[in-house]
């Protein structure tokens, strides 16, 4: 990654953090081949975004054609099934995708649908929609990420508030353990949390994340 930057003329001197490595390296890869490319970099961006919820689901798992087409399809939103395949190559040969087989895709790395995902918590915590939260448990990759854009756009504090208010809101178990964890990360104070009946799952490392390697933790 760090040779892709070079290339483009990146300033290296700027990064400080993994984070800062994949802000310059995401939105430069999301626009290359412009001049020929069906889709915009925006639009990429959000296909990968849905693509990244799902790959976390699944532990990093190969991706098939079909399942980006079910990720993707209602963003894109494609009249024709001659246009549903023009999307979908464009997603896989100017997004961060790499093929396996003939139909097994995969991010480039896991860090790359990490990434993704705390952009997109980022921007729909900003806009009070917490529905990623309740999805899947985070990894701690996807938590340190999701602290670096906070408290690099100085937004700590609202974040901090607006857990507080959803905290209180009729959510999944999944939803209040992320909540709980970027809370705590971004230095909140949980003393006013109500705990009563919650039924909390925290990830093992992401390497070995399997339904069975899952562990349930029941908070009384």
């Amino acid at each position: 990654m760090l040779i892709d930057l070079a290339k483009e003329n990146g300033d290296l001197s700027r990064l400080h953090s993994t984070g800062d490595l994949f802000s310059q390296i995401i939105d430069p890869w999301l626009i290359r081949d412009g001049t020929d490319a069906v889709l915009s970099n925006d639009i990429r961006l959000k296909c990968m975004q849905a693509i990244a919820v799902h790959a976390l689901g699944g532990g990093g798992r190969p991706l098939t054609y079909r399942a980006i087409n079910e990720y993707c399809d209602p963003i894109l939103q494609p009249v024709s099934a001659k246009e549903r395949d023009e999307f979908n190559s464009d997603i896989r040969n100017c997004g961060v995708l790499r093929r396996l087989a003939k139909d097994e895709f995969e991010f480039q790395h896991a860090l790359f649908y990490e990434y993704c995902i705390a952009r997109t918590v980022f921007e729909d915590v900003k806009n009070v929609d917490f529905d990623v939260f309740g999805m899947y448990p985070f990894t701690n990759e996807v938590v340190d990420f999701i602290v670096e854009l906070t408290r690099k756009s100085n937004y700590t504090s609202q974040v901090r508030e607006v857990v507080s208010e959803v905290w209180k809101e009729d959510i999944s178990s999944t939803a209040r353990a992320n909540l709980l964890r970027v809370h705590c990360a971004l230095g909140g104070d949980c003393g006013g949390f109500d705990f009563r009946n919650i039924v909390t799952r925290f990830p093992t490392p992401r390497f070995l994340v399997e339904s069975s390697t899952i562990d349930t933790v029941r908070m009384a």
